[in-house]
């Protein structure tokens, strides 16, 4: 124990210098694992001052010990100013673990509702120990907590939104926030279009969808209303006709003088999506970027005829991010936040660590960024060096009644067989070290729940037969094979991603009952996204990961490749939130 208040003074932490010259001396004599104090205190309501608190931190990581934060009385302090602590971040500070409690501030005595902000390691810990020892809130409770925050926050930002993942009743969705903000800004009035992502967003370089988005834009089209009253009971009557939000038409806000909005000649057009594949038909379109739509139009099997891309609008655009290079360099686009490249992508280090042998990624079109450029790490064709085969096969089009996403429920399966076939084809032939797919079908019709219950289940069985069909060409030709997915979706019946916890597959060469390789270890932790290439760096062959940990920046990587030893690290330095660790282990 370290006392840190002055009784007769009644004063609390009064002279820091002190107090961490005896806890230096405590620490070394001792080597506690484990420093434990509440800021605010109870029940003095002191704070530790912010550059004690920031030196204590540093001086526990020096000596390889913890630092656990009490935050239960963190809303009753009586500074002038929030403590700057309060938004310490275990990312900057490895050794720092924040324990937060609503047992206070929103009188939930009792009721063990909390939550604790620390590294993914310690967190790891937690989850196994909280399994096992400690009680958990009830149900009950959870949502007495969780509606007292919608009645209670004055924004609505933790309110539900509607059942089809719309415009609900109250300023909690999605159009109640927007008009909220933009009245706080005295811009209710610059609302101009409002679409769903089918139209807005298509991905797939669909002529149809791209030319209505333009249209859209330069007022050829759009259902008219007169501000956001009508704009919401238009909305709701889309809703209740059992469409979801990412299929709503076209609606322009009729401007002041009854007008529809437009784009004109000359105009500045800043794009603030940050999803690459999400908007090159858009600004493709809007750039007069003919011959790359037609070209992407064509590998997909949907040939365009894009006469009314040839326009002069000659606008001044500019995106959030990198959509695609050839519009920066051919079109002038602008970037406001260039996305660089990811260095330790696991693709971009596969000639460095696996010389010339061959990888495969199988998609459909509508996926086909997911199987490339997102793959790749921000890269829309393999590093220099690398043996890739891609093999995309074209999604269902007009041709089979598919006119936007959300008609795939009338394909359900979507393309599960084809790209089962080429993963299988692949693996026979032997000629790739690692082939990598994706099966969208789960996603897709996922987001058109709760209305096409019935093809979800067959977007579901669909998945089902691709998955144990390349289960079993792996074991016939002695593969390993992960599963993975990097958000839940259609285990729910809503149309948004769940945040349910993905379950991992590991399937080994011979894992049959009372087979000797079927007695694999595997450590005891959450698995993660990050954790998928550590862990086929292992199944490949590699015995090791090399973990390289930035110092002084607060930020960590993972360096894919062949290492010596097991990877160390001190408090200081990791391991961090995004450091991969392989699931399986020799044996």
């Amino acid at each position: 124990t370290l006392p840190v208040l002055d009784i007769d003074e009644w004063s609390y932490f009064a002279d820091a210098e002190a107090i961490l010259g005896r806890l230096e001396e405590i620490l070394e004599r001792d080597k506690p694992k484990l420093l434990l104090f509440s800021s605010p205190d109870n029940p003095t309501g002191g704070v530790v001052p912010d550059a004690a608190f920031f030196e204590l931190i540093e001086l526990a990581a020096r000596h390889s010990c913890f630092v656990a934060v009490d935050y239960a009385y963190r809303a009753q302090y009586f500074t002038a100013e929030q403590p700057a602590q309060f938004a310490a971040s275990p990312i900057a500070h490895p050794n720092l673990i924040k324990i937060h409690s609503n047992s206070k501030w929103c009188r939930g005595l009792g009721r063990r509702l909390g939550w604790v902000e620390a590294r993914a390691d310690v967190i790891d810990a937690l989850e196994i120990v909280q399994q096992s020892v400690v009680l958990c809130p009830d149900t009950l409770h959870q949502m007495a907590l969780a509606d007292y925050l919608e009645r209670t926050l004055p924004d609505g930002s933790l309110r539900a939104s509607g059942p089809t993942g719309g415009a609900g009743k109250g300023p909690g969705d999605f159009l109640g926030r927007l008009q909220q903000l933009l009245a706080r800004y005295d811009a209710t009035q610059s609302l101009a279009w409002v679409a769903g992502r089918s139209t807005a967003m298509d991905r797939d370089y669909r002529e149809a969808a791209a030319k209505s988005d333009f249209d859209h834009l330069t007022g050829k089209i759009g259902h008219p209303v007169t501000g956001f009253s009508e704009l919401r009971a238009t909305v709701a009557r889309i809703h209740a006709g059992g469409k979801t939000d990412q299929d709503v038409p076209p609606i322009s806000i009729l401007r002041a003088d009854g007008t529809m909005p437009a784009i004109s000649a000359g105009d500045a057009f800043v794009d603030l999506n940050f999803r690459s594949d999400r908007q090159r038909s858009k600004i493709g379109s809007l750039a007069g970027a003919r011959n790359f739509l037609a070209a992407e139009g064509e590998s997909r099997g949907r040939p365009w005829d894009g006469s009314w891309v040839d326009h002069d609008l000659d606008l001044d655009i500019c995106g959030i991010a990198g959509y695609h290079p050839i519009f920066e360099a051919e079109y002038g686009v602008g970037v406001a936040f260039r996305a660089e490249p990811l260095r330790d992508n696991f693709l971009a280090q596969w000639p460095e660590t696996f010389g010339t042998d061959q990888y495969t990624l199988v998609a459909e079109s509508v996926k086909a960024s997911h199987m490339g450029y997102f793959f790749r790490g921000r890269r829309e064709g393999p590093v220099a060096g690398a043996n890739e085969v891609r093999l995309v096969t074209p999604s269902h089009g007009e041709e089979d009644g598919v006119k936007t996403d959300t008609d795939f429920y009338l394909q359900p399966g979507m393309r599960a067989t084809e790209i089962t076939e080429a993963v299988c084809t692949a693996i026979a032939a032997g000629t790739s070290r690692l082939v990598c797919c994706n099966i969208a079908a789960p996603d897709m019709i996922g987001h058109l729940l709760p209305v096409r219950y019935e093809e979800a289940k067959a977007a579901y069985l669909a998945a089902e037969f691709a998955l144990t069909s390349i289960a079993r060409s792996a074991r016939e030709n002695d593969w390993h094979m992960v599963i993975t997915s990097d958000h839940g979706n259609i285990e729910d019946d809503t149309s948004a991603h769940s945040v349910n916890d993905v379950l991992t597959t590991i399937i080994r060469p011979g894992n049959r009952p009372g087979d000797a390789k079927a007695a694999v270890e595997i450590p005891v932790f959450q698995a993660r996204l990050f954790d998928i290439a550590p862990t086929l760096l292992r199944l490949l062959g590699l015995p090791r990961t090399r973990l390289e940990i930035g110092r002084g920046t607060g930020e960590k990587a993972v360096r894919l490749g062949k290492g010596r030893g097991t990877p160390t690290a001190d408090l200081r330095a990791g391991p961090g939130p995004f450091e991969g660790r392989p699931l399986v282990v020799e044996g």
